[in-house]
């Protein structure tokens, strides 16, 4: 079940990395609740890896213990188990604690918030642009769009 409609705070879904607020239009950059593609795409990942279902060893998500983040990693846990039939570990973690992790792309899947300072899509995407950002917790890059992002 989706986590927005499972949570008894009110949430709106995410469409795009950046903030309703930035976004020029509303359509949705995300696929919908899909749990049989994910599963086709789990096994496609495992058959690439030459690894089964079983020899997966447990994933851990790493999360800031504060608010509502409790319950979306929770949900979020729960969703891994049932679809993927894996063992999903949280891993609840002080803020100082929590950010060394993140800037060292030290986590295998992470649960993030970020609020950005500056109210600019252009600031907010340009901290994707390299994986030696200190910012990109995710680490990815990628080269076509740090072209597109040279072009702004």
């Amino acid at each position: 079940q989706p986590i927005v409609t499972s949570s008894v705070f009110s949430l709106k879904p995410a469409h795009s990395p950046l903030p309703r607020h930035l976004c020029e239009n509303n359509a949705h950059m995300f696929p919908g609740h899909n749990p049989e593609k994910a599963r086709q795409l789990f096994q496609e990942t495992l058959d690439e890896l030459g690894l089964t279902k079983e020899e997966m060893p447990p994933i851990t998500l790493t999360f800031l213990e504060k608010g509502i983040r409790q319950h979306i990693a929770s949900s979020l846990k729960k969703q891994i188990e049932e679809c993927f039939g894996i063992q999903c570990q949280l891993e609840p973690l002080l803020w100082n604690a929590f950010f060394d992790k993140m800037t060292k792309g030290d986590s295998q899947l992470a649960l993030v918030q970020w609020v950005s300072k500056i109210d600019d899509p252009i600031y907010v995407l340009n901290g994707f642009k390299t994986a030696d950002l200190e910012i990109n917790f995710s680490k990815w890059e990628n080269v076509e769009f740090r072209c597109l992002l040279d072009e702004c």
